[in-house]
């Protein structure tokens, strides 16, 4: 795995190719500006493709540069750490449904948290401690079914002390691809906008 260090400033689309465990292609055009890990870099093969954009507008890095946004994050013992500004989006080949199995395997065997926020049917992990019969709750994440839908998930890490919430990675489909969204979740009640033009600006790729 290979994450591009120098931001590509290259907006002519190449093709790259991923496919899924029915074998079937799933082609796309990507401009390179938005592409930010690749695994099989030089190949037009891949088996997942990782793009980055940053808010508000959704502009990849060098044009968000230009556009004064904040694309980098604070620098903590030496290490720089990605900004609140940034979204990840992670493509995977599937095949239609497995988002909405995923949601039905939590919904089975998980622990029901209750509602979040009044939108969100809310799972935790579960923990069974040794010689208990009771399975307690983990905290270590929450993970969020907006009510009445079966088409995305959402998992949030949390501190387990403090309850904060952390980040979040919020998993959807589109045709045969797995979207998995990351972003800060300061910015999860704009979850719907998020997922809304992720899959516009995923849409504009296929061939």
């Amino acid at each position: 795995m290979l994450r591009l260090s120098t931001p590509s400033t290259d907006m002519d689309p190449v093709t790259v190719e991923l496919t899924n465990r029915a074998n079937k292609v799933i082609a796309l055009r990507i401009p390179p500006a938005y592409i930010a890990q690749i695994s099989q870099p030089g190949e037009i093969s891949q088996t997942f493709i990782t793009l980055a954009v940053y808010l508000p507008d959704y502009l990849p890095r060098f044009l968000a540069d230009r556009a004064g946004h904040k694309t980098r994050g604070e620098i903590i013992d030496g290490i720089e750490l990605r900004s609140n500004e940034e979204i990840e989006i992670d493509l995977r080949a599937t095949v239609p449904g497995t988002v909405a199995k995923s949601i039905e395997w939590t919904r089975s065997n998980r622990i029901n948290g209750g509602t979040f926020n009044d939108e969100f049917d809310l799972y935790y992990d579960v923990f069974q401690p040794p010689n208990q019969a009771q399975p307690h709750s983990r905290k270590e994440f929450r993970y969020l079914i907006p009510h009445g839908r079966d088409d995305l998930i959402i998992r949030c890490a949390a501190n387990v002390a403090t309850s904060e919430m952390l980040g979040c990675r919020m998993k959807s489909e589109r045709k045969d691809l797995e979207l998995q969204v990351a972003f800060s979740s300061k910015h999860l009640d704009q979850y719907t906008q998020i997922r809304d033009r992720i899959l516009e600006i995923v849409g504009s790729f296929f061939k």
